[in-house]
């Protein structure tokens, strides 16, 4: 291998991506094989984030849009939360553009396979620029289209992960040529990470960041050590200057993000103690032979909880060319640079458990603010399949053929025997350790021997023996990781996935009118449903929950597993809700699974069964059971209240419904209006109520509060029918208020993301300086070649 890039032609690219199509094909052949189905693990039923969260965050920009409303704030879950600002909901990145304007479900499914083979383009190119042929780079992306941890987040509907993943190798790629100082590579890093920053998940993108970030300061730190000082001082500034482009081009999406954060659950540290039960213990790398010798998705028995959060597991080839690239290539720089790279991330994503990451957490600030270090495995397989590539290359020009011939003999020979044993050996007792499974299945031996041989054939002088180890290489990797794929995914047809019942249809003439909340688990009400039919769900899906909706839970629920009933994957059990709270958010409507007899406060209304929210392919569906309950005492969801009850600062609002009438007083900060007499309790009407606006009509007898029982948020702004702006206040805890006089009144709020227009100006500006550092870099460059005789051709790969 050469210390310069290798040159990749077009027709090479083309060849390449074909090449890695046709992987893909066999990965995933089961959307392959049925391309209008939504691709799922095999975990839960099929039901995974996609179709509990995605599959309705991605399509409701369209459903806005079809009513002719602006897709900035979500009504119809929980409380209403912005979808602007949202940290999953990626506005900005263009092919969740794609799956908006198309609105089928399968074109989710189709995205991710796509992200893959990006994936495996980018560790083409990467393996390129570190000096590897045509054919050993295809491998190398080969192995990351199908690399096992991307499938099982693929299959637990880890959309924006799988689609930020897709964007590693290629930040890799421009990050390889930014240091090498190629002009095309400048202007592609900024692009790269802000691609990565846009797709819609933080951690990853922060994990990005960090892995560059130090490699670029261990480099600088070398350049100090060896006395070039200039070196280090233009290395590190280069690398500010494209983190600031970054944080400029990424301005618009992040700023929004930075506001819901400030008002989120999750903006504290987690404990190493926390972080540990997510995380995989070491015990986990006896999947680096086998990925189920400790269960799979639906039956996990290791450490960290969740099997597509800790798989270990790389196919089995990979690992073995890597851990020869590491050693063959200790002393180029570049493999160094990525050998201690993938040993950083390795030992990091097994959390408290290494004290790498231990370390980290209590120096790096960031670290402790995400609970799931094994994310780290995207970086290192997409590190570990390039230093496949390389290790693979470096058999194929070794000049230490006959030493490198005999190694690869024995080990081939070792695997086989193995192998041989494994087949003929008695059958494992029952419930075997983890070590004895894995050492025991015959086709990790084989696929090893598979492997030595082909590194074998590689050491051989003929250039047809070497060719033939390629493709064999790729070939049974390819097996190895389809088979795999295969027992961790499977697909839910269109008609599995339910899209008409007559119970929400019922629900839906009965809510348009004064649009009342309704309480019914994920199972009965999804929030893709609430989206369509425009009901106002009292649960929803919401991994990054606000505090004051999970405060109103808290009081709701009475401090029982908030997080669960929140996100509404609990059944429902009315005599644990607290019923006057409820009331005063307008839940009119309840959904049970059984008939709990008679309730108090609650009148039921029909019984039934409903078709399963999800059905997998081949699958028998069970039809789900409901019980309508209608609540009588329910307020009305915009009314008019008087007089006031000053709730302090730190007192805790999940002790106030048990004592407080909110027909009576309404919870402020403070009273705003004048002391006197006030309004009495009324209804006020809805006019209209859409995604970004909602318009209201009230009259008061004397001065009074208008309230909503809509969340409070940064953003939302009132104007009467003068076009005279009005205070929004918090009321309740978590609701919106606004002060008016005595008289009729039209009220209109609006909703726009704070700091969104100025994000969005300094986005515009970093755009243009963008563009200009690009010109001036292939400027200068031009102007170098002009000034400079042409350099003599570099020889051959692998010749002296």
């Amino acid at each position: 291998m050469g210390d310069e890039p290798t040159a990749t032609s077009r027709r090479e690219f083309i060849w390449a991506a074909g090449g890695l199509l046709l992987v893909a094909s066999l990965v995933f052949s089961p959307q392959i094989l049925h391309p209008t189905d939504l691709v799922v693990g095999r975990q839960h039923g099929g039901r995974n984030d996609l179709t509990a969260q995605f599959l309705a965050m991605r399509t409701f920009p369209r459903e806005a849009l079809g009513r002719g409303d602006s897709p900035l704030w979500n009504p119809w879950i929980l409380l209403g939360q912005p979808w602007i600002g949202n940290p999953q909901a990626a506005p900005l990145y263009p092919p969740n553009w794609i799956a908006a304007a198309l609105g089928h479900p399968a074109v989710l499914s189709w995205l991710l396979v796509c992200h893959q083979i990006w994936a495996g383009l980018g560790t083409y190119l990467f393996c390129r620029r570190l000096g590897c042929r045509g054919l050993t780079a295809w491998w190398g992306g080969s192995l990351v289209v199908g690399a096992p941890f991307f499938v099982a987040q693929m299959g637990e509907g880890h959309f924006n992960q799988v689609c930020l993943a897709a964007w590693i190798p290629w930040t890799f790629w421009a990050y390889e040529g930014w240091r090498r100082r190629l002009p095309a590579a400048r202007c592609w890093l900024p692009i790269c990470l802000t691609a990565a920053v846009c797709c819609g998940h933080v951690q990853e993108a922060y994990y990005l960041v960090l892995v560059l970030s130090l490699a670029c300061g261990v480099e600088a730190l070398v350049h100090l050590l060896k006395g070039r000082a200039f070196d280090a001082v233009r290395l590190l500034g280069s690398w500010v200057w494209i983190g600031l482009l970054t944080a400029g081009l990424t301005a618009v999406e992040v700023a929004p993000i930075v506001v819901h954060m400030q008002q989120a659950v999750r903006g504290r540290s987690f404990s190493l103690a926390e972080i540990a039960a997510l995380s995989p213990g070491w015990d986990h790398l006896w999947q680096l032979l086998d990925p189920f010798v400790l269960g799979g998705p639906d039956a996990f028995e290791g450490s960290g909880r969740f099997y597509w959060e800790t798989l270990c597991h790389f196919g089995l080839l990979g690992p073995l060319f890597a851990a020869w690239g590491m050693l063959a290539g200790v002393r180029r720089a570049g493999v160094l640079r990525w050998t201690l790279a993938l040993l950083f991330a390795g030992l990091f994503a097994f959390g408290p458990h290494s004290p790498v990451y231990a370390l980290c957490h209590q120096l790096l600030p960031g670290v402790a603010l995400f609970r799931v270090p094994s994310r780290m495995l995207f970086l290192a397989s997409v590190l570990l399949a390039s230093l496949a590539a390389v290790g693979a290359e470096t058999l194929w020009i070794t000049t230490s053929r006959r030493k490198a011939r005999t190694f690869w003999g024995v080990l081939g020979l070792v695997a086989l025997c193995g192998w041989i044993y494994c087949m003929a050996a008695a059958r494992l007792p029952a419930n075997p350790p983890a070590w004895q499974l894995a050492l025991g299945q015959p086709s990790a031996w084989g696929w090893l021997a598979t492997g030595c041989l082909a590194a074998w054939l590689m050491t051989l002088r003929q250039p047809r023996a070497a060719w033939m180890a390629g493709m064999l290489l790729v070939g049974a990797s390819t097996i190895q990781l389809a088979g795999v794929s295969q027992a961790l995914l499977q697909t839910v047809p269109v008609s599995g996935l339910r899209r008409d019942a007559p119970l929400l249809a019922w629900l839906n003439s009965h809510a348009l009118r004064d649009y009342p909340r309704i309480l019914a688990r994920h199972e009965h009400l999804s929030d893709d449903e609430a989206n369509r039919f425009r009901l106002c769900k009292l649960c929803g899906y919401e991994p990054v929950p606000l505090v004051r909706t999970y405060d109103l839970f808290d009081a709701l629920t009475g401090g029982r597993e908030i997080g669960e009933q929140m996100l509404g994957f609990l059944p429902i059990t009315p005599q644990h809700w607290n019923k006057p709270l409820l009331d005063l958010l307008g839940v009119q409507w309840l959904v049970t699974d059984t008939d709990a007899g008679p309730l108090e406060g609650w009148q039921p209304i029909q019984r039934g069964n409903m078709a399963p929210l999800v059905v997998p392919r081949g699958s028998s569906p069970s039809e789900v059971p409901f019980v309508l309950y209608h609540n009588p005492t329910a307020l009305p969801r915009a009314f008019v209240v008087g007089h006031v009850d000053v709730l302090r600062r730190h007192e805790a609002f999940s002790q106030r419904p048990k004592q407080w009438d909110p027909r009576a007083t309404v919870l402020l900060d403070r009273d705003v209006l004048p002391a006197g007499e006030r309004a009495e309790f009324q209804a006020a009407t809805i006019i209209e109520y859409g995604t970004d606006r909602v318009v209201l009509e009230a009259r008061l007898s004397a001065p009074g509060y208008l309230v909503l029982t809509d969340l409070w948020y940064p953003g939302w702004k009132a104007r009467d029918a003068q076009g005279r702006e009005l205070p929004v206040l918090r009321a309740n805890h978590a609701l919106r208020a606004v002060p008016l006089p005595a008289g009729e009144h039209r009220v209109t709020m609006t909703f726009s993301p704070p700091l969104w227009w100025l994000a969005a100006g300094v986005t515009v500006l970093s755009l243009v300086l963008w563009g200009s550092d690009t010109w001036l870099s292939f400027r200068r460059v031009a102007a170098c070649d002009g000034a400079t005789p042409a350099a003599t051709p570099d020889p051959p790969q692998g010749q002296p």
